[in-house]
């Protein structure tokens, strides 16, 4: 299994955009296409939101669906909230039907 450490992909310690979440997602996904088993590591991040963790892990999941099980593995999350975040974001792409529930619980909450 490679490791790839966001920080290599990135360059910098503050995760925070959606848009540089998917500079891991493409990184990733050429490696994965490749028919790399990849060891995504977030070893030496200060900071780490959950626009970015949509943009990369989330895209990723919402690509390749259950075949990631066997191609990527979230390793050096130093903290249990990113943990609960990266966990949130797989689940939503792998079960649209909880994705789409969480949605509509959401735009209720907006309309109040």
């Amino acid at each position: 299994m490679k490791t790839i450490k966001i920080l290599d992909i990135i360059k910098k310690t503050n995760a925070m955009s959606r848009m540089t979440g998917e500079l891991v997602f493409d990184f990733v996904k050429s490696e994965i296409e490749k028919g790399e088993k990849i060891s995504l590591s977030f070893s030496g991040l200060e900071n780490c939101t959950t626009s970015f963790i949509g943009g990369s892990v989330g895209k990723l999941y919402n690509f390749f669906k259950k075949k990631l099980d066997e191609s990527l593995k979230i390793i050096d999350v130093e903290h249990s909230f990113w943990q609960e975040l990266i966990d949130e974001q797989i689940l939503f792409a792998t079960n649209p039907e909880i994705a789409r529930k969480n949605q509509e619980a959401l735009e209720l909450v907006l309309e109040l």
